[in-house]
């Protein structure tokens, strides 16, 4: 009764800082308990008790964020302790707050090596999973041998045993020397003979770690033990009771042995192959879908484990095994029940690569294509993906045309796949180009604004280098540009065939164009082209633009007399437009007519044919399903970089970079962001309105490819890797700069089918905290979390929090701290990269973002007289002090400043608003104090446009709060 009084001060504490109305009412109590800590800690008495009772609460606090930079000492005293409570809470506290680097790290890891070495088995225990929660390099050296002693011991009890395997397979992954192959080879096979099966378990992990790093050559005494083992129980049903799951004998024991098998070869000696082939068709025969959900889960685990094992001997197995795996599964593909097809679809999808068994998965194309139709989007893509391995030529048209005709009612989280996909099967199977150009044009009007780049300018590369489809394909994008609704993207399409063959169409089709269609006798005149085109000028984007004056450019010199009086003003009026390569393509067309007939036409010559090569759609489908030969199920750790041991502890402040570390930053390089600093603000356009690259890979910051995903990794259990699709990057951009709105403290930055990455800020003068929650919207767990942040010498940031793995439908959050020492003028890149899906087919992760921290984000208002405004606004006159820009946008100029955070010293509907405000750091001068930047704003219409003006003491402020307002104006901050 007394310790439970006892610990109601921890409780207590608990509910004070769940019931804290704010930040700063939380802060209070927080830094009163720590001093009431440290008064208690510096004590000349402490009870046991007291210890213990402080020592969690330092723990709660710093898994609350914050930082606790004493205490370790104490930490030590209860794993030094001798009882078992003390040691308990000693280790945990220790995993908590301890880091490699501590100076206490040397006594605990002696105390540590004592205890797991001890004989008593709760001290091992404890010792054990403290060690493993440690894990890295250190650790490794300090105490592996000492944990292989134990696990090899002969008098080890079966609880320690078990720890001591799973924590060798830990270490192992860091120091793989722990276990030099052959030397431990037959004792850890001989280890597959110890009497329980939860032993047994767990040296099989171990094994399979083994198996992972070295391959199977020194393992060949293994595989008919394996499969005696796995016969014991599947087949002559000798189980535990205790280990039957839902009439489902030893099912996670079967798994792993299956696991196991999957890296050995199909063998050749006859006395292996049948007892082998046995139990798989075993697993294949008795695996019924049945009214019990943990049932169905645990066999279906069995089932897809043997079909990988299937799979993995390809052509070398038995064909009647492939045949029943396809037979098996296509009677899921036809349940009711969402996830056994769901299962089913994925099975027949990875079967379909085998050959010889396209054939009998295609007899299941009908329920394949009522699967496309379902509400589930997960069913409609693993439905998508089976399609598109059983398309041939003998179906092509077929399923192309299905999925054409879903295109059009398809969700939108599905369609950029969709459109990758059919756009790869035309090209891959087209009875004939002109088939694959109607496929094109049908994805242009369907879904055209999930048409990447790569997918039109590959078209365009295939019409080109076909002359007998030039025609053809001009008479189509001409038809398709005479609308007035047409897509963006089939105007840019037809901007460039038009401009390249328009002139085919000056008469009927003839010699191998011809092919008797009626399209072939159609005849367009130069100014159809021009009007069918220009009439898009004025809605389509400026990169569109510029591919249009290129048209016109062309079209002028081949029809001089026909349109130079039309398109000569049009050059003109462009000549002085903001867009810089709007402005610089009609200058040049503008002087290149003066020059002699003979120059312009080497200038505006047709293309030449594109080099062959192999087509870039077919390059990111090979990133995206790339199968591995063999499987590396435990990932890799850097070497002397491991997760928690040479990295400060996970609750503790991380510079910048959260998990294991990866060869250079992930952002933007040094040329891209010092190019950014020095384009003038003015002069920049709304698409790279922060200075971040003209394009939307330049935006994401995409060092690995123009999508931010980056590419497959080397290590072999990487099979497939995705990053921030095209399609998406508008919508990214949109929630980034939604922030520059100061009221507006949550948002969603960036979701897929996987996952969700929210964000919650907060500012408040130089230091500022991301709280970013990672939902996973997948069926299992998301592994590995890395979490990429550096900071610069203008901002500091620090990582804490981060979760070793998500699980299926949790949202942790983790949090980023940030704190200005100086002006800066570039947003910080963050790049989240995780691995999901099974450990037999992982997929690598890795987002390119831009965390939501601008110059405005440091911004106080102030509150100035207008004469003293006037007064420090004649001061601060000139460059690089004052800087001034335009934006096409009319929005109302006081709530825009209020939004970023200023003070409106003044506003009126005519002449706009003044404001002021103070750019904080946490930087300090001589006297010690801290150094703000004052800064006037000038935002006021100019007809259709607003001028914005910025007046501060430094260049870089001044330039990051223009690019911020021409953000805000571009994206409706401070809109109604």
């Amino acid at each position: 009764m007394a310790q439970s009084l006892m610990m109601r001060g921890l409780t207590n504490y608990i509910t004070e800082l769940r019931a804290s109305k704010n930040r700063e009412d939380e802060e209070a109590r927080v830094d009163k308990e720590l001093g009431n800590i440290r008064a208690k800690f510096t004590a000349a008495r402490l009870s046991e008790y007291d210890r213990r009772k402080y020592v969690w609460k330092m723990m709660y606090t710093s898994m609350l964020g914050y930082e606790v930079d004493f205490g370790l000492s104490e930490v030590l005293n209860l794993i030094q302790f001798p009882g078992f409570k003390d040691k308990c809470v000693g280790y945990t506290a220790a995993t908590v707050l301890m880091s490699a680097a501590s100076d206490t790290m040397p006594a605990m890891l002696r105390a540590m090596r004592g205890d797991i070495a001890a004989a008593d088995p709760m001290l091992q225990c404890l010792a054990l999973t403290a060690s493993a929660n440690f894990g890295g390099s250190k650790i490794a050296d300090d105490i592996g041998d000492t944990v292989r002693s134990v696990l090899f011991g002969a008098m080890v009890p079966t609880a320690v045993r078990k720890k001591a395997a799973l924590v060798l397979l830990r270490l192992f992954r860091v120091k793989p020397s722990l276990l030099p192959v052959p030397d431990y080879t037959s004792r850890l096979i001989d280890m597959l003979e110890l009497p329980t099966l939860g032993e047994k378990q767990a040296v099989l992990c171990l094994i399979l770690g083994v198996l992972a790093k070295n391959g199977v050559e020194h393992f060949a005494p293994l595989l008919p033990r394996l499969i005696t083992m796995l016969n014991a129980v599947a087949v002559d049903s000798h189980a535990d009771p205790h280990y039957v799951y839902h009439k489902v004998a030893c099912p996670w024991y079967r798994v792993r042995i299956l696991r196991a098998l999957r890296h050995f070869p199909f063998p050749t000696d006859k006395t292996v192959q049948v007892p082998l082939t046995d139990v798989l068709t075993d697993v294949l025969r008795g695996t019924p879908v049945t009214k019990s959900l943990n049932h169905n889960n645990a066999s279906h685990a069995i089932l897809f484990e043997a079909i990988n094992i299937i799979i993995r001997y390809g052509t070398n197995g038995p064909a009647s095994l492939r045949e029943r795996a396809v037979e098996h599964l296509s009677k899921y593909v036809n349940i009711r029940e969402p996830n056994v097809r769901y299962l089913g679809l994925e099975g027949l999808t990875r079967m379909a690569s085998l050959p010889g068994t396209r054939e009998q998965v295609l007899r299941q194309q009908k329920a394949i294509l009522i699967s496309l139709k379902e509400r589930d989007i997960s069913l409609r893509r693993r439905a998508l993906d089976l399609l598109f391995a059983t398309c041939g030529r003998d179906n092509a048209e077929e399923i192309v045309g299905e999925l054409v005709t879903h295109l059009i009612t398809a969700d939108s989280a599905i369609r950029s796949e969709m459109v990758l996909k059919i756009a790869i099967l035309a090209e891959r199977f087209a009875p004939n180009l002109r088939w694959y150009v109607d496929v094109v044009l049908k994805l242009l009007a369907h879904a055209g604004d999930h048409v990447s780049d790569d997918i039109w300018h590959r078209a365009v590369q295939i019409v080109t280098n076909n002359p007998p489809l030039q025609r053809y394909a001009a008479v189509k994008m001409f038809q398709a540009v005479e609308t007035s609704m047409a897509h963006e993207t089939a105007v840019k399409v037809a901007a460039y065939i038009l401009g390249e063959f328009g002139f085919l169409l000056q008469e009927p089709a003839a010699g191998e164009s011809a092919t008797g269609d009626a399209d072939d006798a159609t005849t367009v005149s130069g100014s159809k082209q021009f009007v069918a085109l220009h009439q898009h000028f004025d809605r389509v984007a400026p990169e569109s633009r510029v591919l249009l004056l290129s048209a016109y450019a062309k079209l002028q010199h081949l029809y001089e007399a026909e349109l130079d009086h039309v398109l000569t003003p049009i050059f003109e009026a462009h000549t002085t437009v903001l867009n810089e390569e709007l402005q610089q393509r009609a200058v040049e067309y503008l002087s290149l007519k003066a020059q002699s007939d003979d120059l312009k036409g080497r200038v505006l010559e047709a293309m030449p044919a594109f080099e062959e090569r192999e087509s870039v759609l077919e390059a990111r489908l090979k990133d995206t399903s790339k199968t591995a030969k063999d499987v590396d199920e435990w990932g890799k750790e850097a070497d002397g970089a491991a997760v928690a041991a040479d990295s400060p502890a996970a609750s503790a402040p991380t510079p910048g970079r959260a998990k294991r570390a990866k060869g250079g930053a992930v952002g933007p390089d040094d040329e891209s962001s010092s190019s950014g600093n020095e384009a003038e603000p003015a002069a920049q356009e709304d698409e790279d309105i922060l200075g971040l690259g003209g394009d939307d890979a330049g935006f994401m910051g995409g060092a690995d490819d123009a999508f931010g995903a980056a590419a497959a990794g080397d290590s072999p259990n990487i099979v497939a890797s995705r990053g921030v699709p095209s399609g998406s990057l508008g919508a990214v951009r949109t929630a980034l700069f939604s922030f520059l709105d100061r009221g507006r403290t949550r948002a969603g930055l960036f979701a897929d089918d996987t996952v969700q990455l929210g964000a919650v800020v907060e500012f408040r003068g130089a230091l500022g905290r991301l709280r970013l929650h990672i939902v996973n919207k997948s069926d299992g767990d998301l592994r590995n979390i890395e979490i990429d942040c550096p900071g610069t010498d203008a901002v500091a940031t620090s990582i804490v929090d981060v979760p070793d793995r998500v699980p299926a439908g949790e949202r942790p959050a983790l949090e980023i701290r940030f704190k200005c020492m100086r002006p800066f003028a570039d947003l910080i890149p963050i790049t989240v990269s995780f691995h999901s899906g099974p450990m037999s087919a992982t997929v690598e992760h890795s987002y390119a973002l831009r965390a939501p921290v601008f110059t405005t984000s440091f911004l106080e208002a102030v509150a100035l007289p207008m004469d003293a405004l006037k007064a420090r606004w004649g001061a601060l006159a000139g460059e690089p002090k004052a800087a001034r820009a335009t934006v096409p946008v009319l929005r109302d100029p006081a709530a825009v400043l209020r939004a970023i955070g200023a003070e409106v010293v003044q506003a009126s509907p005519e002449h706009g608003a003044l404001g002021a405000a103070t750019f904080r750091t946490e930087a300090t001068n001589p006297d010690g104090k801290k150094i703000s930047v004052g800064c006037l704003f000038k935002v006021s219409p100019q007809g259709s446009e607003t001028a914005i003006e910025v007046r501060s003491q430094h260049g870089l402020v001044t330039r990051g709060l223009v690019n911020s307002i021409k953000a805000a104006f571009a994206h409706g901050v401070g809109s109604a």
